[in-house]
């Protein structure tokens, strides 16, 4: 399907396109290796972190020149204070460290905060040792959810999320995805973001490097488009978040390139030529899913994905995976 065949099936479903972007509240792509001056930077004695911008994306990774239990890098930055709705995305990655030895935890916590410097919403990664990955932990203002033992190596893509009723919920797409949850209600006033980077252990500790490829809260509600690990000769899942529920939902795909390909509803991820998935329905929650059947002699094909919520006309993130 190419893009004029996608775009009249938007116009056919009766949508009106929002052509003005939004700036957001707080963004950082972390493209330009150096951490920017909007982020205040504190680092608690004799931390055992490293931290910073390369290759596109912000790293933390141990350091041996210290004998310290423990110790922590701060990352914070403050918004004029937004009430609201809101969605915060983090696409991160881990990658255990090679050297065996004492064990130890490393881990990165990012949170919203009120004007009190509370906590409204907040997620932590947390790997508990070279022989186990670790937990991704969320948190709001009266519950916690945990995804437990997460690979030792991976990526994937957490969101928080506030509805305009002051609902609080979380996205995880990943290994173990995708996953969502409700967290409360708090509608306090977001004023900041803080990111920290933790780790304790003695010596030289299996530390296993944390990368954000991107931190952005924005002050309006996007589908979130997560793909299941693609197999030779099996249906790949693809799964929408965040859609208008129980409406029509629509997936595309392209195996030679990214785009840019111009819509009236903004850039598809996606090059020509396009091809569409049959329209699916969301369920109460947002959620929409449909399968993907995958030649056998896809392997190490690499695939482009976007979606579109045909209510609304937005676009989902773009995604993209190759087949194993």
């Amino acid at each position: 399907m190419n893009s004029l065949v996608f775009s009249s099936l938007l116009l056919f479903s009766g949508l009106t396109a929002n052509l003005s972007a939004q700036q957001p509240l707080l963004a950082d792509d972390f493209e330009d290796g150096v951490i920017g001056a909007e982020w205040s930077i504190g680092l608690t004695l004799g931390a055992l972190v490293f931290v910073e911008e390369s290759g596109g994306a912000l790293r933390a990774t141990g350091s041996l020149l210290t004998q310290a239990s423990s110790g922590s890098y701060f990352l914070s930055q403050q918004i004029l204070p937004h009430s609201g709705a809101f969605q915060l995305n983090v696409p991160l990655d881990w990658t255990a460290d090679p050297f065996a030895g004492v064990l130890s935890t490393s881990s990165v916590f990012v949170r919203l905060v009120a004007g009190d410097q509370t906590t409204i919403a907040a997620w932590e990664r947390n790997d508990s040792s070279q022989s186990g990955g670790g937990d991704l932990e969320f948190g709001g203002a009266f519950q916690v959810h945990t995804i437990p033992n997460l690979p030792i190596d991976g990526e994937g893509l957490v969101r928080l999320r506030r509805s305009a009723a002051g609902e609080l919920s979380y996205s995880y797409s990943g290994p173990l995805g995708p996953e969502t949850g409700t967290l409360g209600f708090d509608a306090r006033p977001v004023t900041g973001v803080e990111i920290s980077f933790g780790h304790s252990g003695f010596g030289s500790p299996p530390f296993t490097e944390i990368a954000l490829s991107s931190l952005t809260l924005e002050d309006s509600l996007s589908p979130l488009l997560v793909i299941s690990e693609l197999q030779p000769g099996l249906l790949g899942t693809l799964t929408m978040l965040d859609a208008t529920p129980f409406l029509p939902v629509a997936f595309a795909y392209s195996v030679t390139g990214s785009g840019p390909t111009p819509t009236i509803f903004g850039e598809l991820a996606l090059s020509s030529p396009i091809q569409a998935l049959p329209v699916v329905f969301s369920d109460l929650s947002g959620m929409a899913q449909a399968t993907l059947p995958v030649p056998l002699q896809a392997s190490g094909r690499q695939i482009w994905f976007h979606g579109i919520d045909l209510v609304t006309g937005e676009l989902s993130n773009p995604a993209t995976t190759i087949v194993l």
